[in-house]
């Protein structure tokens, strides 16, 4: 009956979930450090608030199994377990103060028994067992007492004992893997460690693990007392490369036997000197004893069993001088075993099973449990999310409450929000336990197979227990069992996507890969702020109509140098699947080694390519993918990305996927330092990137490859006629690219929910020249012929959008070309490119059709290949948009019979707004713009000797602008750049624009501006309506810093310079003009008369400030 009774509480993961326990009635949380027996007297009651007036309702619910397994078919409890108590001075019904209860507790550490040793495990997540006790209506349960059988002449008077030496202290590679050593011993140390082993009975055997780290093989001396039982031999490693990833030790184990010769056993290790090291350092794992020790109590509490034992019936005499207890603690259902005493010998008799466990102690001095606090009612096992679930650390549940009810109303996603705590008090008996997560995971799943998404919110560390300062330990992260390799030592949260039976274990081999059942991500926030900015983010790009724009069809690509052009062949590969099968997208390459380099501070420095780097940031581009060298904080060892260029980025509404294949740059669980690069771009409020694919740990270029060709593949991968989210993407990628443990350390730095910001239609060219293109076939587009475009927006199923309303971008380009690198560190490496532009300019789009003309300019390519047409288009609404492409005509021949035109283009110039006067102060970030009209068009072709746009600086500096003229609505004869120059020098600046139109015609106009290094925040058209105010008034304003967070500050004053009313307002996401801060009058607070108000408008961004003071007039 025992048996079968076990069988009740353990049972397959698939069917764990929590009984309803928490829901109701009040519980306090308590726990223990090791297992034996805990009091509880009224005392403790008092202090935690439990009501004893019925003590037989008392309860105590808890598992005390140690760690969760991580193999989803292996057993484990169902909900929690309730223990068995024994009252004492409790027949009554009364709790008076000599009053106690006792039970049995399991400690947070594991024992078991294999190849005739005992196995110990320490818990990784914590060194306290928890505990819930409460009291409700029903009776608790109580221990039993055993059926009472004969003493028999098989007298067992003694058991297996086992002791062990662990301390976790010493993490070997700094900041990966789950173990832990003793502080390291130095060359010629000597340790002794002592065990009380009173009663041990012939031999000893001690199980001992080390770890050496010498460049030269040697051994630990073992000694017991003073004589030496032997050796732990470990192999050399190599130290003297001084590589970061150069194995940090040789893990080894031996196995001693030894005559007891005391009470005490004594062990002693010596690492002893090898003759020639260079380094020799050594570490303690653990020891661990196992004897046969006499059934002699010498405390108040002993813990025995005898797993060797094969009989049925065994009798067991124990020696103690006290009146003592023997308790059969095997299952939940604790029995009392009737004991035949007489003296100081206590003998019982029981029938033997497996792994039978007891307890014998005196109930004298035994300890309390520790108290933690109450736990608030809750029943997360009753929720049924059917596709997501965020689960947070509790310092950000309002964050995660407030993502989870946006992607309900704005995606129809059902998202439920659970907390680490929750799941742990439910699921690992309120103990954290990474494997408590993924089995509340595979839990709901199991109730909904549609369940596709789950965000952890909060950051996590290597380390579970805080051994180490600045911790960030929120929602724990899988690390890997290698903890001495840093190449095969690892982190992932792909742990918590493996739901099917035969998952979980996840050997570290090629044979222990998984696949992801669910897409899984993490915001590695630290603070509210961060939960709070984060979100604030997420919804932003989800939402806000800024988000809108052709930089939607923008991949850039960036390409270490060096490794015999290795990252510039891979980026060249990956770029031409897109351009094979994603033709809409515009490929912006940026290979280190196509910019020349310079040296700085010794150093080799690429600011060419950070600062192009910055412009496809800025100006907006769907995804960013770099492949090269890395570290946690930076891009190559030119720096070209890097902690200063990451925290200046303010793209706000241009927010990119990065996929980086790089060593390390997300190592978002080392607190060491502070927050990874990939964090850092995650993080930022006002620009960075909405998620990352990103790598924890070093990794391989082989493994980069295949997980950079499956993103490519599923990145624009449609499902019932929706493209995928992040999670879909990430799980299909992870699953396509599997390759041992290097694959595990790619994450998902982002919320697994979110969709991209996929344009949802398409667009198609009907016609050429009135000329249907079906009838058409190929054409011709010749210099200094009119264009005239005509095309349509559909649906992804080809239907034809006649409800859209707004306008198109066209971008039309010449052939590809080919360019090579400068071979600065290799030799030159030719790739391909399109980015000589022949027109770009917009169209409306009316009933879902638009139509675009323009003359091609007199410098195209002559060589009828092929030319491209690349399209954008966004409804008046802004609440769809469009992309497309058209690639079926060549560039080659001239016109017969063009227009002449000797007319130069007409310029006018401005910065910042064409409020601009001509020498203003500005700031040291500003946007060059320049509006052009000429009759035939502007030539953006970038063909023909000095025909680019041009924008000079007093300075020498000059700017290639053929990619920032886009012409007007509906024509090609005016158009304008808009052109960011950032990081401006203080002082007097002269910039001159030189642009040509398609006949060649130049021009060229200057604009002289001051800069100061006080940002500046433009306030214009500053007013208040109505004014007269009666009851109430709402204040208006323009301002220069369109999409950025404000704050506003309203001050109102009367005739004397007394403070009436201050009001404060922020924005996210600001418009040009703000037109919505009311004021009301109430009663009394305002007399008729004259007013002053002053607003004081603040940017976040950069701190800037503007402020206007303006009448106001109260006529009430």
């Amino acid at each position: 009956m025992k048996f079968l009774y076990a069988l009740l509480f353990f049972i397959p993961l698939g069917s764990v979930g929590q009984t309803a326990l928490f829901d109701q009635g009040y519980w306090y949380k308590i726990g223990v450090t090791q297992e034996g027996i805990y009091k509880i007297d009224k005392n403790f009651l008092d202090q935690i608030g439990i009501d004893y007036s019925q003590p037989n309702t008392l309860k105590v619910f808890g598992n005390g199994i140690g760690m969760l397994p991580q193999a989803n078919h292996e057993e484990r409890p169902r909900g929690l377990i309730e223990n068995s108590l024994k009252g004492y001075g409790l027949e009554d019904g009364v709790f008076d103060d000599k009053d106690f209860l006792l039970f049995y507790a399991n400690g947070p550490n594991d024992w078991t028994w294999e190849d005739d040793l005992w196995q110990f495990e320490k818990n990784i997540f914590s060194d306290t067992a928890y505990y819930f006790i409460t009291a409700a209506a029903s009776e608790g349960v109580r221990v039993t007492e055993a059926t009472t059988y004969d003493i028999t002449d098989n007298i067992i008077s003694s058991y297996i004992a086992r002791k062990v030496h662990e301390l976790d202290e010493v993490n070997l590679l700094g900041n990966s893997g789950r173990d832990w050593f003793e502080a390291y011993f130095n060359v010629g140390e000597s340790r002794s460690y002592n065990f009380p082993t009173e009663g041990a009975i012939d031999t000893i055997k001690a199980f001992i693990k080390i770890v050496g780290r010498s460049d030269l093989a040697g051994a630990f001396e073992i000694y017991n007392n003073e004589t030496l039982l032997g050796l732990i031999s470990y192999k050399g490693i190599n130290t003297k490369s001084g590589s970061t990833y150069d194995l940090k030790g040789d893990i080894q184990n031996e196995i001693f036997t030894f005559l007891v010769n005391d009470a005490t056993t004594s062990l002693t290790l010596k690492l002893p000197l090898v003759a020639g090291y260079d380094v020799l350092i050594g570490y303690l794992d653990q020891i661990v004893l196992t004897y046969a020790s006499d059934l002699v109590l010498h405390n108040d509490i002993m813990l025995f069993s005898n797993p060797l034992l094969e009989q049925d019936t065994i009798t067991y005499e124990i020696i103690s001088g006290e009146d003592i207890e023997v308790w059969d603690i095997t299952y939940p259902q604790v029995e009392s075993l009737p004991l035949h005493s007489v003296g100081g010998s206590h003998k019982f008799t029981t029938l033997n099973h497996d792994q039978q466990r007891f307890v014998v102690f005196s109930n004298q001095n035994l300890p309390q449990p520790i108290a933690f606090h109450p736990i608030s009612n809750q029943y997360i096992s009753d929720l049924n999310p059917m596709d997501g679930l965020i689960i947070t650390h509790p310092e950000f549940i309002a964050s995660a409450e407030r993502l989870a009810r946006f992607h309900s109303a704005h995606d129809q996603l059902d998202v439920a929000v659970v907390t680490t705590n929750q799941i742990y008090n439910e699921f690992s008996s309120g103990m954290q336990d990474l494997t408590a997560l993924r089995d509340a995971i595979k839990y709901f799943r199991s109730l909904n197979n549609s369940l596709r998404y789950v965000l952890l919110m909060g950051d996590c560390s290597f380390d579970y227990k805080d051994r180490i300062s600045n911790n960030t330990n929120f929602v724990p992260v899988y690390e890997s069992r290698n903890s001495v390799n840093p190449i095969n030592s690892y982190s992932s949260d792909d742990y918590f996507g493996f739901l099917e039976e035969e998952e979980g274990l996840w050997i570290e081999n090629n044979e222990g890969n998984h696949s992801l059942e669910i897409g899984i991500g993490r915001l590695p926030v630290k603070t509210q702020e961060e939960a709070k900015n984060m979100t604030d983010k997420i919804i932003r790009y989800a939402s806000s109509e800024r988000i809108y724009g052709s930089w939607k069809n923008n991949i850039t690509y960036v390409a270490d140098d060096g490794d015999a052009n290795l990252h510039q062949r891979a980026a060249e590969t990956l770029a031409s699947y897109f351009s094979d099968f994603q033709p809409q997208t515009r490929l912006n390459k940026l290979y280190i080694d196509a910019f020349p380099q310079e040296i700085l501070a010794s150093r080799e420095s690429a600011l060419l390519t950070r600062e192009a780097l910055i412009s496809a940031l800025e100006e907006g581009t769907f995804v960013v993918d770099y492949l090269g060298h890395g570290n946690e904080s930076q891009w190559a060892v030119e720096n070209i990305l890097d902690a200063t260029l990451v925290n200046d980025l303010t793209n706000r509404f241009y927010l990119p996927l990065f996929l980086t294949a790089t060593c390390e740059f997300g190592r978002y669980d080392d607190p060491s330092i502070n927050t990874s690069g990939a964090e850092k771009l995650l993080l930022n409020e006002n620009g960075g990137a909405i998620a990352l694919l990103t790598t924890t740990r070093p990794v391989y270029a082989s493994s980069n490859k295949l997980v950079n060709e499956a993103f490519h593949k599923n990145l624009f991968k449609t499902e019932n006629g929706s493209f995928l989210r992040l999670g879909d993407i990430m799980r299909l990628t992870k699953n396509e690219s599997v390759s041992g443990v290097n694959n595990r350390n790619f994450s998902l730095l982002g919320d697994p929910m979110l969709q991209l910001q996929y344009p949802e239609n398409k667009i198609v060219i009907d016609s050429i020249n009135g000329l249907n293109i079906v009838d058409l076939g190929s054409d011709t587009l010749s210099a200094l012929e009119k264009i005239r475009f005509s095309g349509s927006v559909q649906s992804i199923d080809s239907l034809f959008l006649t409800d859209f309303n707004g306008s198109v971008n066209v971008s039309v380009y010449d052939r590809i070309t080919k360019k090579e690198t400068l071979g600065q560190e290799n030799p030159t490496f030719t790739y391909a490119v399109r980015e000589n532009k022949i027109f770009e300019g917009q169209a409306t789009v009316y009933n879902g059709h638009f139509s675009i003309e323009f003359i091609v300019p007199k410098n195209i390519s002559y060589r009828f290949e092929s030319g491209k047409i690349i399209m954008y288009a966004q409804n008046d609404e802004l609440t769809s948009d469009a992309t497309g492409f058209f690639k079926d005509f060549v560039m080659g021949n001239t016109a017969e019979n063009p227009a002449v035109d000797n007319e130069r283009p007409a310029i006018s110039l401005y910065i910042n707004d064409d409020s601009f006067n001509e020498g203003d102060v500005v700031g040291e970030n500003v946007l060059f713009i320049a509006k052009i009209v000429d009759a035939s068009g502007i030539n953006t072709s970038g063909i023909g000797i000095n025909q680019d746009i041009t924008l000079s600086l007093e300075d020498g500096s000059i700017y290639v602008l053929n990619d920032y003229y886009v012409a007007d609505l509906d024509t090609y004869q005016s158009g304008s750049i808009t052109f960011p120059l950032r990081n401006m020098s203080v002082g007097n600046h002269t910039a001159t624009l030189k642009i040509s139109d398609i006949h060649n015609n130049t021009s060229y106009r200057p604009v002289n501006f001051i800069v100061s290094n006080e940002p500046k925040l433009l306030l214009y058209n500053v007013m208040n309506y109505p004014n007269p105010a009666i009851d109430g008034t709402t204040f208006t304003f323009e301002h220069d810093r369109i999409g950025e967070a404000l704050e506003i500050k309203l001050i109102i004053y009367d005739t004397r310079g007394n403070i009436v009313s201050k009001e404060l307002f922020e924005v996210d996401d600001s418009p040009k003009k703000i037109d919505d801060l009311y004021l009301p009058f109430p009663p009394g607070t305002f007399r008729k008369g004259i007013y002053l108000y002053q607003i004081e408008v603040s940017s976040t961004q950069d701190q800037a400030k503007g402020t206007a003071i303006e009448r106001l007039l109260i006529n009430n």
